[in-house]
């Protein structure tokens, strides 16, 4: 008789990595690298700031009080911060579009149509030959007849 086929192989872990930095993968702790040490660092004392600023933004000014909590700015700044952030992050997206339309060659220039890295293909005799054209770069000619039907 012939031998008994081999067992399956093992189911695979159902989690292959772990909160301390990844020690089933063979990963250490504490990680190596300073950088690593760094973002743990930035990513905690951002996540304590913000539970802070909730509490601080939705307590009331009596609770604080009661719990000896008397330094604290307006809450006023509640709203503004956040307000302002955004602000300036929209007025700096708008920033960015408007250099990208200020540094941009205007739609007639020749360096809109070309430069020196194109690479030409001949649009004509690719047709006739029924293969498929080669990568490249259809002349300004070749789209203006084939869209608008304008001879060369």
């Amino acid at each position: 008789p012939p031998p008994p086929p081999p067992p399956p192989p093992p189911p695979p872990p159902l989690c292959t990595c772990t909160m301390r930095g990844g020690a089933a993968r063979g990963g250490a702790w504490p990680p190596k690298s300073r950088a690593g040490a760094y973002a743990h660092a930035t990513w905690l004392c951002a996540s304590v700031g913000y539970i802070a600023f909730l509490l601080w933004a939705y307590i009331p000014d009596a609770y604080l009080d009661a719990l000896g909590i008397t330094y604290y700015p307006s809450k006023y700044w509640a709203l503004a911060w956040p307000c302002f952030i955004l602000t300036s992050a929209c007025l700096g997206l708008v920033a960015y579009l408007g250099l990208g339309y200020i540094i941009a060659a205007p739609p007639d220039a020749s360096e809109s149509m070309t430069d020196k890295h194109a690479r030409r293909v001949d649009a004509a005799a690719d047709a006739a030959g029924g293969g498929v054209p080669p990568f490249g770069d259809v002349d300004i000619v070749d789209v203006n007849r084939a869209l608008f039907g304008h001879p060369p």
